[in-house]
């Protein structure tokens, strides 16, 4: 069962993803800024459930 601490973990870990998707999709962040800035924030949260969702930043 989740508890809230890793449901809050996992919810920042994806909006905080959402909007570096966008920055990456308006030219403002290169694609390895926002790999390296992906590996910082799965260190920070640790994400369950992202770790097995398709995160592929550059589709």
């Amino acid at each position: 069962m989740m508890n809230n601490s890793v449901f809050h973990a996992e919810l920042t870990y994806q909006v905080t993803m959402l909007y570096v998707k966008a920055l990456l999709s308006r030219g403002l962040l290169s694609i390895e800024q926002c790999r390296d800035f992906q590996e910082q924030m799965q260190t920070l949260y640790s994400p369950l459930f992202s770790k097995y969702m398709d995160e592929t930043l550059d589709k």
